[in-house]
């Protein structure tokens, strides 16, 4: 299998039509789908991507009414980072954001803001989000994909607890490491 990247990303709101409103009305996504979770009939599953629905380009959430908003804890979702253009899309968004009652705050070519739930985002000039990825803490550098999943992966920040971890999970045995030594013997 060839990974090339993720399909989309799903959160949960406590308003769908607030939902609505942010990211179709002020962000501009446009809304691919609404359905339900088929899980929770009465409740909404309500899609946004680019002007395509393209894969990869999909931010999708699940409405439970009155959820309360995000306080990121342990393997949360907590930031999303998102590609723009240039310097001059920045202050673009930051000022429709302003417009709309959001507060951003500008950084080395990017700009956070968050939504009405909390949930954080990060504009990024393009290039910029490589250095990124391959010079911050935590998850930064995806793994090969002919080999993903075979090691452990801990944010630098939790390499300590790797004696505790590795003790408490159960080893996991990957196919293709096993279908590979089944070839070579």
């Amino acid at each position: 299998m060839k990974l090339e990247g993720m399909h989309h990303i799903t959160m949960i709101t406590g308003d769908a039509n607030t939902n609505v409103a942010f990211y179709a009305d002020v962000l501009g996504l446009r809304m691919v789908k609404k359905t339900v979770n088929f899980d929770a009939p009465e409740a909404y599953h309500l899609y946004f991507g680019d002007e395509h629905g393209s894969p990869g380009s999909i931010l999708t959430w699940f409405e439970f009414a009155g959820a309360r908003r995000r306080r990121a804890g342990a393997g949360m979702i907590h930031t999303i980072q998102l590609g723009v253009a240039s310097e001059a899309s920045l202050d673009f968004w930051s000022d429709r954001l302003a417009a709309e009652g959001y507060a951003g705050e500008r950084g080395e070519r990017s700009l956070t803001f968050e939504d009405y739930d909390a949930l954080r985002f990060e504009l990024v000039v393009e290039g910029v989000l490589f250095e990124i990825a391959t010079t911050s803490p935590g998850f930064a550098v995806d793994e090969d994909p002919e080999h993903l999943g075979e090691d452990l992966r801990l944010p630098t920040q939790h390499e300590h607890l790797r004696p505790q971890l590795e003790r408490l999970l159960t080893p996991l045995t990957n196919p293709r490491v096993a279908q590979r030594a089944e070839a070579w013997s």
